[in-house]
């Protein structure tokens, strides 16, 4: 991959945002179709313990992961390590997405509201874990003159 810091950044960004906007689109339209439409909850609280169990496990999980692929390339030129940020960054958010997708899908079939919480937990996560310069400089102590490569 012959792409500069910036370019990466930029792909980084692009992705993370086709990650989040699909879960932040589906979960309104859940949330509109169970308030117009209640279906009748279905009394089984398997359904609730499982979108939260993966929430916890891809929240748990993804920052261990994402902290360990960083970790094993910051000794690396600030290419390698941008590269190593791309990685990180979309299985990070592929976790994300997938504990999402599984709030999604319980919600919808059980029409369950407590589930539209964890769409919503998985929404912030998106946000507060979004690609930005002031994360690329604290995570792979990028120096100032790394940094200006991304402008």
């Amino acid at each position: 991959m012959d792409k500069s810091p910036k370019e990466i950044f930029r792909l980084t960004s692009l992705i993370h945002a086709f990650l989040a906007v699909p879960i932040t689109v589906i979960g309104l339209l859940i949330y509109y179709n169970i308030v117009s439409n209640p279906a009748p909850l279905e009394d089984d609280p398997l359904f609730l313990y499982i979108p939260i169990g993966i929430m916890m496990v891809a929240i748990l999980g993804a920052r261990p992961i994402y902290n360990k692929i960083i970790a094993s390339q910051l000794q690396s030129s600030f290419i390698v390590r941008m590269n190593a940020f791309l990685r990180a960054t979309i299985i990070r958010d592929a976790l994300f997405e997938a504990a999402g997708m599984a709030a999604c899908v319980f919600a919808y079939l059980t029409g369950n509201n407590t589930l539209l919480l964890l769409i919503a937990i998985i929404v912030l996560q998106f946000f507060i874990n979004r690609p930005s310069k002031q994360k690329i400089e604290n995570d792979l102590r990028a120096t100032k003159e790394e940094l200006k490569e991304l402008d």
